[in-house]
């Protein structure tokens, strides 16, 4: 029973290798996927702790019993991909299992250390002689012709571009899509997006200048009053001098100021986050921000200027299967937890994303 469950774990499914897979030619797995498969091992968070617990008796059984798989060539169809992750491949059929061992293999999910991500590749580009509103307005067309949503932010961002190059004052603007019917004035996300096209250009007149600064100021505020209420969810009045909180501040502050929604996804219905959910995700979450009863909650075991990079890539590695499912589902929130939830480099993470792209949580299963 060279390919047992459980020798099939040992030798391969710990490391998370990728995996040649040759079959029986009379099993169902030939016939319905092919003599060859290849990809990565998949299992629950617990089914890897019972596997690591029965392998690391000497003398322990081996039973035949269907292995679930990730095929990374697509070489087969959405419902075979399906069927490998949710049922499995029966370990009779499999007749041979080939990995290529470059390097020393690890088991990332015994790990207690501080992981790291691979360092982003940089490639650096002068943009200084380009000018920034045809390029956005470019791609926000292109977009909007294949089929992409965009996120609030790029929304406000479209409009207000496109504005900005077609009218002369923000008197013009009488389209009530554009207006708040509370003040009877443009929207505050789009008129900023106005500005910032018509100071770009450098065609601001005194008073838009004017108006361009408050909304600056009130932009800042809202992230400043929106930190402080989150902040008080978990600390009293009192202890926002202490030298805790103000450790804290001094790592949230900086992502604070500049933050305005980010695209987390890049398929045509996006993944996105807005400051809200980020101090959510933070203060509950990342170690060096973590304050009160939240210390007891799961930490990311990555380094705090890496978090964000994480969400990025983990979000990016099923932004195809996000997307199936809201192609399918629009009306229902995207969900990943308890066996379901995703594996990433040792880590098992929590996945909610509203129907309208929003991402709600994301944590590492403690």
């Amino acid at each position: 029973m060279d390919f047992s469950t459980e020798n099939i774990f040992k030798y391969h499914g710990q490391y998370d290798k990728v995996v040649t897979l040759s079959f029986n030619p009379d099993s169902y797995s030939a016939k319905n996927y092919g003599q060859f498969i290849t990809g990565i091992f998949q299992y629950t968070r617990d089914e890897r702790i019972a596997l690591e617990s029965t392998i690391s008796n000497q003398g322990y059984e081996n039973h035949h019993g269907h292995v679930k798989l990730k095929e990374l060539l697509d070489d087969v169809c959405d419902e075979q991909k399906e069927e490998l992750i949710r049922k499995g491949i029966d370990t009779t059929d499999i007749i041979e299992v080939f990995s290529a061992n470059i390097t020393i293999p690890k088991n990332e999910f015994q790990e207690t250390d501080q992981r790291s991500l691979p360092a982003p590749v940089i490639i650096e580009t002068d943009f200084s002689n380009y000018d920034y509103d045809p390029i956005a307005m470019g791609m926000y067309k292109s977009k909007d012709r294949n089929g992409y949503k965009l996120t609030p932010y790029e929304e406000c961002e479209k409009i207000g571009s496109e504005l900005s190059h077609s009218i002369k004052s923000i008197e013009e603007i009488k389209n009530e899509e554009y207006i708040d019917p509370a003040s009877g004035k443009v929207k505050s996300g789009i008129l900023l997006h106005i500005l910032h096209s018509r100071r770009r250009r450098q065609v601001l007149n005194k008073e838009e200048e004017q108006v361009f600064q408050e909304l600056e100021i009130q932009d800042l505020s809202y992230k400043i009053i929106l930190l402080r209420k989150t902040l008080l969810e978990y600390v009293q009045k009192k202890d926002i001098a202490n030298d805790e909180t103000q450790s804290i501040l001094n790592h949230i502050v900086p992502k604070v100021i500049p933050f305005h929604i980010k695209r987390l996804t890049q398929n045509k219905i996006p993944a996105w986050i807005d400051l809200e959910r980020y101090l959510h995700i933070y203060f509950h979450h990342v170690k060096e921000v973590q304050i009160g009863s939240n210390k007891e909650k799961s930490a990311f075991k990555y380094d705090f200027n890496e978090i964000d990079m994480l969400m990025d890539i983990v979000l990016s590695s099923i932004q195809v299967e996000i997307q199936k499912h809201f192609e399918e589902n629009s009306d229902k929130p995207y969900k990943r937890h308890g066996t379901m939830s995703y594996y990433f480099k040792g880590d098992y993470y929590v996945i909610h994303i509203e129907p309208d792209g929003r991402l709600m949580t994301f944590y590492k299963v403690k």
